[in-house]
């Protein structure tokens, strides 16, 4: 944070506003927060575990609003659409599978007669 939320001032070192007094401490403690969660969020995503990105990136956000924790947020969207279109696209493909598997194994019985055996018993 740049500027007092409240009259715009340069901010300085201090969680005090040097203009109007307003005590910044949790709004500054906030937005650390989220700088530190989309940290997490990006080292998570790096090490391949999307789940704890995810939920990075959405507490990041719900603390402070950032153009980078929420492109991050819409690419792990896209993603996980991408693969659920995928699961679908592969689950289609396994069920012509089976279905086609399963007409393969029907098979038709047919009775025909090839020859007669008759015999007498005295």
């Amino acid at each position: 944070m740049d500027r007092c939320p409240s009259c715009r001032a340069r901010l300085n070192e201090s969680p005090l506003c040097s203009r109007c007094g307003c005590d910044l401490g949790l709004a500054l403690r906030a937005e650390r927060q989220s700088q530190n969660l989309l940290r997490q969020g990006i080292q998570a995503w790096a090490a391949g575990n999307p789940d704890l990105a995810a939920s990075s990136f959405d507490a990041s956000l719900a603390l402070r609003h950032s153009t980078l924790a929420a492109r991050l947020a819409a690419k792990r969207s896209e993603l996980r659409r991408e693969l659920f279109n995928r699961q679908d696209d592969i689950e289609a493909q396994r069920n012509d599978l089976i279905t086609e598997l399963e007409q393969q194994l029907q098979h038709q019985i047919q009775e025909e007669t090839l020859f007669t055996i008759e015999w007498e018993l005295n």
